[in-house]
């Protein structure tokens, strides 16, 4: 996993400084919705490599509990959490109405978990990512579609590693 981020990081890098013009705009702001509830901002750093970031809840986290090697079972949880990400993006198709570009890239997340008892959790995650995106020409309006697979590690008193992941819509303003 580390040799494939680090792989994806370096290609971003390479292409962005050798392509610079062919972002699809500088900033956009707007929320994200599907199994994580919150606000999203994006911004490109140079033509192909853009940081993401989320902030917001996710509804509802299934993670194994075990109480030795052979008995197990499972807790619901809630998280509040940030989820930054850094990605190569690419265009597949440009019409006159817009652009759709693929990404791929990689990220962490952090942030609180809730049971139903009330306790508090710390949260860490690592995270992989990848969707498309249409950002329209006529309107400041970005659509996007993504995934994210990862690990997650909850802290505390009930410590727990479980496969964290995520997948939604985000559509954002276009800040050109």
């Amino acid at each position: 996993m580390k040799k494939a981020f680090t792989l994806i990081l370096a290609a971003a890098l390479l292409g962005g400084t050798a392509a610079h013009a062919q972002s699809p705009y500088a900033h956009s702001v707007g929320g994200y919705l599907g199994s994580f509830i919150g606000g999203s901002y994006k911004t490109f750093l140079s033509g192909h490599l853009a940081f993401q970031g989320e902030l917001g809840f996710r509804m509802a986290n299934r993670a194994p509990l075990y109480r030795d090697r052979h008995t197990h079972y499972f807790i619901d949880f809630y998280t509040f959490e940030a989820n930054p990400n850094l990605m190569y993006q690419a265009p597949i198709e440009t019409w006159d109405f817009g652009s759709l570009q693929w990404f791929a890239g990689g990220g962490v997340s952090l942030g609180t978990g809730f049971q139903g008892n009330g306790w508090a959790e710390g949260k860490l995650g690592i995270n992989a990512i990848g969707g498309v995106e249409l950002a329209f020409t006529a309107i400041p309006l970005s659509c996007q579609i993504d995934f994210r697979p990862g690990y997650g590690q909850l802290f505390g008193s009930l410590t727990q590693a479980y496969f964290d992941y995520m997948a939604g819509v985000s559509v954002r303003y276009i800040m050109r």
